[in-house]
């Protein structure tokens, strides 16, 4: 929750602290409105299924190849009822170390 600074000269100052959900998953999950940040450390492929009720709340979703092996280990991103992913079935991270964001329109998701 932000703070309000008042100065004596009028002038006034919010500060904020927002907090991001983080989480490490080293399998195939469920992506949920509770994830802000994805941080993958597998060391096998996975799927990362991105749930259906992130398209009714205005999220950003971060997900990042901690283990620095998606070439070899690829991380499938897909949506949990055939919702698209830039108006294709899923998406990969087939790169070492690569980091994404999604973002949605409310119908389908998309990459920042």
């Amino acid at each position: 929750m932000g703070e309000v600074i008042r100065y004596p000269q009028g002038l006034v100052q919010f500060s904020s602290s927002t907090e991001r959900n983080r989480r490490t998953i080293s399998s195939s999950s469920l992506i949920t409105p509770d994830d802000d940040d994805i941080l993958c450390a597998h060391t096998q492929p996975i799927t990362l299924t991105l749930s259906s009720q992130l398209l009714s709340v205005n999220k950003l979703i971060s997900i990042k190849d901690i283990s620095g092996n998606a070439s070899s280990n690829p991380i499938t991103i897909v949506g949990q009822h055939d919702e698209q992913i830039e108006e294709e079935e899923s998406y990969v991270i087939n790169g070492d170390g690569i980091a994404i964001e999604v973002i949605t329109d409310s119908e389908e998701f998309f990459l920042k």
